[in-house]
């Protein structure tokens, strides 16, 4: 059996179709999921992608592997277990697709990788076909031992730059002149080169309709970022013919899932992964191919990327190592159903943007912060599962006993891991402090580089569809079908 186990950086699990969403984003995923088993309240315990792709590749919480934040800390801990290598061992051939592979402050991405492309280091944005040509070329090839790939597809990051023949598929209109004031709070912060030269204003120029001096509806970057996943969907399509193509699709197993999810305005945090609401936390996750006999299975229990690795053990017939904090769903993808798992309360930790533990039990989700000027949240999770409606004020003493309960959860998860100090803490102290946000000229002017590489990148994709056009459908059609389009 081979594996090939895709991450969609920042793709939000509410954004696919065949989960209710209605605007047809996904119509190769969801052909993928009726012949496969779809988890519908998949989790990843950490964000960004440095940490969450650590837990995805280890089995193993951030309190076990170490890795909390994006800068922090540099290196894992020494009890880090590493999926690729354990199956490189069990005589896998391996490959990595992902920007952060030659990054010195992630070697523990290379191990037991036989080869490494680090698509997208150099700060281009790389679209799932040139993904797809990477693995295409590897397998051509490859011997016939069995292979893992593991690729991190960036069509759903920031800037969502949808190739030309995807951008109307969800719009119509001006975008400056409607839903005024929806982006108010977001156009009052201060923004890198990122956002607006190399993201906001070109998708503004290159709009037929766009009359005014900036986008002032939210629901334009929204219908971008759902144009990115069509393109993304249609990118998995042509990953399917490729292993077709190569004779592996019958013997290999694909697992489509993502880092973690993104704000798209939800708690005033625009297009970023900032926070631990679902809108962050909760990811996609498909498995479908060799070794899923329960064919079309919705699986409504609660899951998360520490339980992919040990699945993918179970399925390849390595013992699982006691030191990893996951489980086998391998028994979801069987015939046979399982019995449920209880809900147990899980911890999810950010040490990146803002310092803070969340703490999802059956009923109500808590977030705690570290970070001095955050307020404790708490939501209902049955009455008000999209989290519109925090609670902390108007229930102290509901919210002092969620604190407690968060509190002695995580100092539990501590003690049996012989840890004395929360990692999120500390990296309060070495990531969030002031000293640590003074930039230096070196770093003014590496930033000054990267804004115009941003820009230089974004004006040509936008102008000319360059990484590229994707493939003609097979109808013919060189643009997709669309429901619902504006929203």
């Amino acid at each position: 059996m081979n594996f090939v186990l895709v991450v969609a950086d920042s793709l939000r699990a509410d954004r696919i179709s065949g989960s209710g969403y209605p605007r047809a984003t996904t119509p190769f995923l969801d052909r993928l999921a009726e012949r496969g088993v779809r988890f519908e309240r998949a989790f990843t315990p950490v964000a960004p992608t440095r940490p969450a792709i650590a837990t995805l590749l280890s089995g193993q919480s951030p309190l076990t592997h170490g890795i909390v934040g994006k800068r922090y800390p540099r290196r894992p801990r020494a009890a880090m277990f590493s999926l690729p290598a354990a199956l490189a061992r069990a005589g896998f051939r391996t490959l990595v697709v992902d920007g952060m592979a030659d990054r010195g402050g992630s070697p523990w991405l290379r191990r037991g990788f036989g080869t490494q492309v680090a698509l997208g280091a150099d700060g281009s944005r790389p679209r799932a076909q040139e993904f797809n040509g990477v693995i295409r070329d590897w397998l051509a090839r490859r011997p016939g031992a069995p292979f893992f790939v593991y690729a991190r597809y960036g069509d759903t990051h920031t800037p969502y730059l949808p190739p030309p023949r995807y951008r109307h598929l969800f719009y119509e209109g001006d975008p400056t002149a409607r839903n005024l004031g929806s982006l108010a709070s977001f156009w009052e912060r201060p923004h890198r080169g990122y956002f607006v030269d190399g993201w906001e204003r070109p998708l503004r120029e290159a709009w037929p309709d766009a009359r005014g001096a900036r986008i002032e509806d939210v629901g334009f970057f929204r219908a971008m970022y759902d144009s990115c996943v069509r393109a993304f969907d249609d990118g998995m399509e042509e990953l399917a013919a490729i292993l077709a193509d190569a004779r592996a699709l019958d013997d290999t197993l694909l697992v489509v899932t993502a880092d973690h999810g993104e704000s798209l305005g939800e708690h005033d945090l625009h297009f970023a992964h900032v926070g631990l609401h679902d809108c962050v936390l909760r990811v996609p996750c498909i498995f479908a191919g060799a070794g899923v006999r329960a064919a079309g299975r919705r699986v409504g229990e609660a899951i998360e990327l520490t339980d992919l690795a040990p699945t993918l053990l179970d399925l390849a017939g390595v013992p699982p190592p006691a030191a990893l904090d996951g489980r086998s769903l391998a028994p979801w993808l069987a015939a046979s159903a399982p019995d449920p798992r209880s809900d147990r309360p899980r911890l999810a930790c950010e040490a990146t943007y803002r310092a803070s533990w969340a703490l999802r039990t059956a009923t109500h989700k808590t977030i705690v912060p570290r970070q001095p000027g955050l307020p404790v949240e708490i939501y209902d999770l049955q009455a008000d599962p999209g989290e519109h409606r925090d609670l902390a004020r108007s229930e102290p003493e509901l919210r002092d006993a969620l604190v407690r309960e968060l509190e002695e959860t995580l100092a539990a998860a501590l003690a049996a891991r012989g840890l004395d100090a929360d990692p999120v803490a500390a990296a309060l102290g070495r990531v969030h402090a002031p000293r640590a946000r003074k930039r230096s000229l070196w770093r003014v002017a590496q930033r000054a580089v990267r804004d115009v590489v941003h820009r230089a990148g974004a004006a040509a994709r936008l102008a000319t569809g360059a990484r590229g056009q994707l493939w003609e459908r097979r109808n013919g059609s060189s643009r997709p079908e669309a429901t619902a389009q504006t929203m």
